[in-house]
């Protein structure tokens, strides 16, 4: 083995069309491509990373790019902000997260879910772990401080177009125009990012939905309410106070609600 020499294939030997056991049997053309490699190697700590969309996913990768001190842009135009249909974690979430060790907002624990059906029966489903309930805007807002702390850029501008030239991307918002190596999608399922790389969501794999905030209501109220129709409704009782009241439907039958059903 070489001294220096990784025992694996970078992207430089790939390019050069060397294997491994090419370069193990000579060492002479290994060491003329170290100061190569490492030239390869600085260039990746180097790059910059744009990640389009500072919610909690979007802002947590930030967060951990930049404690291993990676370049990162965050662009968003309106991060931190609040939808009804944010705010129920994984049960484990909190545990396997250590950026979330000192989270200092309110934690609502979720023991259980009540299930209604269609005609009206009722079933408490025990949850085999607490489940955590959070303020989005909350989360949201702590995970893009900590990412700012940590190194990372954030520009509070809404993209509008993406190029792609020389393998840098640029990035064109309402205000100017920024150049990146890399480009991350956190952008939601109307994702700019994807609409520029992979193309659109089919509609066959997208649900219609529709949110309200609720207050004034019984705390701890977590509910799911399956309906006449596609789709069904569900109620949870947020850390911040308010309930957020969700309706999800098939895209091939849209329906509106204006008001919870009394039943439930």
């Amino acid at each position: 083995m070489v001294p220096g020499y990784a025992p694996r294939r970078t992207l430089l030997q790939a390019r050069a069309g060397y294997n491994r056991l090419q370069l193990q049997q000579n060492p002479k053309l290994a060491r003329s491509l170290l100061p190569q490699t490492a030239y390869l190697e600085e260039k990746a700590v180097n790059q910059t990373i744009a990640i389009i969309g500072a919610g909690p996913a979007g802002s947590m990768l930030a967060l951990i790019l930049a404690d291993h001190k990676k370049k990162v842009v965050l662009y968003d135009h309106r991060a931190p902000w609040e939808k009804p249909c944010g705010g129920m974690l994984g049960p484990d979430t909190i545990h396997e997260h250590p950026e979330l060790e000192n989270y200092p907002y309110s934690i609502n624990l979720c023991n259980g879910i009540v299930c209604i059906s269609p005609r009206k029966d009722r079933k408490l489903v025990h949850a085999e772990k607490a489940i955590p309930v959070i303020s989005r805007i909350e989360l949201n807002r702590y995970l893009l401080e900590m990412a700012k702390t940590s190194g990372a850029i954030f520009i509070q501008k809404k993209v509008l177009e993406f190029s792609h030239h020389n393998r840098l991307w640029g990035i064109k918002t309402d205000d100017g125009s920024y150049e990146a190596d890399i480009i991350v999608g956190a952008d939601g399922v109307n994702s700019i990012v994807r609409k520029a790389t992979i193309g659109k969501f089919p509609k066959e794999h997208l649900s219609l939905t529709c949110g309200y905030f609720l207050e004034g209501l019984p705390k701890n109220q977590y509910i799911m309410k399956f309906l006449d129709l596609e789709g069904y409704i569900w109620v949870f009782s947020r850390a911040d106070h308010t309930l957020s009241l969700i309706h999800i439907s098939e895209p091939t039958r849209p329906v509106g609600i204006s008001r919870m059903p009394s039943s439930a």
